[in-house]
């Protein structure tokens, strides 16, 4: 479930318009199901609409 990621990762990247990356505290890895060996990435909106148009 993406709800149980950290939501500093979501704020900050809202807030201050940068990439935002985080290995996940131990609730949110357990409670989202993220594995171990995954990152969690925060993407300002315009990033994200630049990585989607491929430019």
């Amino acid at each position: 479930s993406i709800a149980a990621l950290c939501s500093n990762v979501a704020v900050r990247a809202l807030r201050d318009g940068k990439l935002t990356l985080s290995f996940g505290c131990e609730e949110s890895r357990r409670h989202g199901g993220i594995p171990r060996d995954r990152v969690i990435v925060g993407l300002p909106v315009e990033v994200a609409k630049r990585l989607l148009e491929g430019s």
